[in-house]
């Protein structure tokens, strides 16, 4: 039986099936589709055709050197009577052996045949042609998830005890010193001691004061005011600055003195430079609030504008330069509001 070719309907691969196979699918190697195996003419050997052969031939005798092969073996010379009988039997009985052992080697053939072909077809059905698996569905296994046990709740935290809150006190003002207390001033740097005290007798009873007479309050007026003039120099800061000294801000007499003298300070310095913005307003229901704002403009121009410019000669002219041009500043603005 000659080999049978398969050809895949799916890529055109082509296949020797060899006789044997006896299935009608395959499976192609290269894409997995099913190839159809053409179907072959089935011989059966059977026993009785095997039987119908011919005997195998019988080894020729071998030709002795020295004597052709077509040449006849010379006759052996006859024996008398009981030699030819005896010879006789013996090739009977040799060509008897003959034939029984080519009948045993027909034999031998036939069942070896025989079984070739039966492991042949038991190997076809364990090993036969490639069919397709089989897929056997398999169920997914269903896995019980047990639930998780809840967990146990924390125990509440116990409150804390809340602190004791002290009962709210309303905050009392605070107390503010309504004297105002200072070391008194020195004169200027170049003033004498006598015309330092001459000028503070003027202001002190010209105009703090009312105990004199109305003439001589006039004259000692006139005398501070020609010092206060823009020529007559700087001998009256100290004067000025000393004049807040021992004043009683709750005082309605004398917060008119703090207020009067705040003016003739800023008239001199020329306003705007070292103002002391005084609060003049003697109402009972605004002196206490006056009192916050008046004490602390009079420490400030004391202690932090006047102090700290005394401390030398150089100081002292750098501070009456800048007074000197605020002056001549409101100098210049109060001609532009006349020309107007």
């Amino acid at each position: 039986m000659a080999d049978r070719i398969a050809v895949c309907s799916e890529c055109g691969s082509k296949y020797k099936i060899p006789p044997t196979f006896k299935g009608s699918k395959a499976k192609c190697k290269k894409c997995g589709a099913v190839v159809v195996v053409p179907a072959a003419d089935e011989e059966v050997m059977t026993q009785e055709s095997v039987a119908a052969g011919k005997k195998p031939a019988t080894a020729k005798k071998a030709v002795k050197p020295g004597v052709k092969a077509g040449a006849a073996a010379a006759p052996r010379p006859s024996r008398p009577g009981g030699a030819r009988a005896g010879g006789s039997r013996r090739s009977s009985r040799r060509r008897g052996g003959e034939d029984d052992e080519s009948n045993n080697m027909m034999w031998v053939w036939i069942i070896g045949g025989i079984s070739i072909v039966g492991i042949i077809i038991v190997c076809f059905f364990v090993f036969g042609g490639e069919e397709e698996p089989v897929v056997k569905e398999t169920k997914p296994e269903v896995v019980k998830v047990e639930p998780e046990p809840e967990p146990e709740p924390e125990p509440e935290p116990e409150p804390e005890p809340e602190p004791e809150v002290a009962a709210e006190v309303p905050e009392e003002p605070e107390e503010i010193d309504p004297v105002i207390k200072f070391e008194m001033l020195p004169p200027i740097i170049g003033c004498s001691q006598e015309r330092f005290d001459r000028l503070t007798e003027c202001f002190v009873d010209g105009f703090i004061k009312e105990e004199l007479p109305l003439y001589k309050r006039r004259k000692l007026k006139k005398e501070f005011e020609e010092a206060l003039e823009p020529d007559a120099g700087y001998d009256i800061i100290p004067v000025l600055l000393n004049g807040f000294n021992n004043l009683d801000l709750l005082s309605p007499e004398d917060v008119v003195i703090a207020f009067r003298t705040a003016e003739m300070w800023n008239k001199f310095t020329g306003k705007g430079l070292t103002d002391v913005p005084v609060k003049g307003d003697i109402s009972e229901e605004l002196m206490n609030e006056n009192l916050k704002w008046n004490r602390p403009a009079i420490n400030s121009v004391v202690n932090k504008v006047w102090r700290l410019k005394i401390d030398s000669k150089e100081k002292q002219d750098v501070f009456f330069d800048r007074i000197e041009t605020a002056r001549q500043r409101e100098i210049d603005k109060a001609d532009e509001e006349e020309g107007l």
